[in-house]
């Protein structure tokens, strides 16, 4: 059991108290018990992320986590989730943990509370954590949060973030008054979603042999709770993938962006996609805008060196790396590029998850940001691989180019040509063909290229490509 709270410290916003009811007249998206785990809803996740510096070696730091419950029927599923990144270096660790069914049955490692925000999961290296902060008196101090998140590498190196959290900005439905939070996930319907940002973050970072003292006012805190199992419509989790954008503009504007992509419709997007804003000086403060155009700059290759729970479809798997997000009822075009060169973390299906830096317009003034890139689009059928190698080809540097082989435009016209042979319809594929034209033309067109790190990266693709015409159909 717990207090509500209606004392309002001096130096906390006024609207931290409880109950707070985000969305009128719905009790699952009013505090405390928005913050806590739902019975009734089979799924819930809880995620938080930050942008920190070290106040002693001055290292940018950035943490993304995930506490995650997973309960159908009598079985479980959960997992724990915890990320730390060096954005000066681009060097990162990461650590994921699951609660397995059957196994974890009678002890589940996530313990949690259906009133308030309590958790606790039993990791192989103590006990990570996310709670509410307390009064001298043991009550509750509203929207104010401890996390202690622990984990270790596959490099070996242990790591331990221990933040206060204290958000300064109220917290947003998902779509604002146009949705109140409530759309369509992996082809789940009500599926409800909320977020806060402004976060003041303040604590120690212990990271290998260092350990020193952290804050930070950049960071995002996002809940989903889902009626049903999350993959009930998706049971690997790749029959819908995603792009999510967490972004804190200098100006104070924050925006929560969802991409959604049907892979069994040739990675047709969802309609219930969106940005959520947050502008303080906002009427409403919280706007929602479904014109999104989403394009892809860049690729990076998802190692194998991480895991999936779910075995994956193919060892060739590339996901977007640098990419554009427009939208024009917002006047907005931002582009994101990753801090670390790879960002993959081990969760049950691909994933890139990692800080990112963002700069364009936003209501057509210049603006940057920080924030992070998500995604789960991992691409790997040969009509994907084809569109990963056009696309790489036509953004290369002119400097890649030998003055008497084929430029840019003449590589990709090469390898446009295939578009004639691979289709995401299988009835108007001609692989044979394919790979034939694939290794008498595109390949040689690629070796006149005279930047050795382009030619590599790009003949990487090619090979990835040329693989999967040999693959079962998928």
């Amino acid at each position: 059991m717990f207090t509500y709270i209606q004392y309002v410290n001096a130096e906390e916003p006024s609207w931290k108290v409880w109950p707070y009811a985000m969305v009128a007249n719905n009790p699952d998206m009013t505090f405390p018990g928005a913050e806590a785990a739902h019975l009734q809803y089979q799924g819930d996740a809880w995620f938080v992320t930050g942008r920190l510096q070290g106040t002693l070696s001055n290292i940018t730091y950035h943490f993304c986590n995930i506490f995650n419950r997973i309960a159908i029927g009598v079985s479980i599923l959960n997992f724990y989730q915890a990320s730390i990144f060096n954005v000066d270096s681009g060097d990162y660790s990461t650590y994921t943990e699951y609660d397995y069914p059957v196994v974890n049955l009678l002890l589940p490692k996530l313990q949690n509370s259906y009133t308030e925000l309590t958790l606790s999961f039993r990791t192989m290296y103590g006990n990570a954590t996310w709670n509410h902060t307390t009064f001298n008196n043991g009550s509750y101090i509203p929207f104010v949060y401890q996390v202690h998140l622990s984990g270790v590498d596959k490099q070996g190196r242990n790591f331990l973030i221990d933040l206060k959290i204290d958000p300064m900005k109220y917290p947003s439905p998902y779509g604002g008054n146009t949705l109140n939070g409530r759309f369509t996930f992996y082809d789940q319907p009500n599926t409800l979603s909320w977020f806060e940002t402004g976060l003041e973050l303040n604590g120690t970072v212990t990271w290998g042999d260092i350990t020193e003292p952290v804050v930070g006012s950049t960071g995002h805190i996002d809940r989903q709770y889902f009626p049903l199992y999350a993959g009930i419509f998706s049971p690997t989790g790749r029959q819908v993938s995603h792009i999510w954008y967490q972004v804190n503009l200098a100006n104070g504007v924050d925006l929560s962006i969802w991409i959604q992509y049907r892979r069994y419709e040739a990675n047709k997007i969802v309609p219930t996609i969106g940005i959520t804003t947050y502008e303080p000086n906002g009427n409403p403060i919280n706007q929602f805008a479904t014109d999104i155009n989403i394009t892809f700059l860049s690729f990076i290759k998802y190692p194998n060196t991480s895991s999936t729970f779910f075995p994956p479809p193919s060892q060739n798997r590339w996901l977007p790396g640098i990419t554009v997000i427009q939208c024009p009822s917002l006047n907005m075009i931002l582009t994101s590029t990753y801090s670390t060169k790879i960002p993959a973390v081990d969760l049950p299906v691909e994933y890139f998850e990692g800080p990112s830096y963002f700069a364009g317009t936003f209501r057509g003034e210049s603006v940057d940001g920080t924030g992070i890139q998500e995604s789960t689009l991992a691409l790997y059928r040969d009509w994907e691989l084809l569109n990963v190698l056009q696309i790489s080809a036509q953004n290369l540097s002119p400097e890649s180019f030998n003055l008497t082989g084929p430029n840019a435009e003449k590589l990709v016209q090469v390898i446009n040509v295939l578009s004639n042979y691979v289709n995401p319809n299988p009835l108007l594929e001609n692989r044979l063909v394919a790979a034939s034209y694939a290794s008498d033309q595109v390949l040689p067109a690629i070796n006149t290229l005279i930047n050795v790190q382009d030619k590599e990266h790009l003949t990487e693709i090619y090979n990835d490509f040329y693989t999967s015409l040999s693959v079962p159909l998928q």
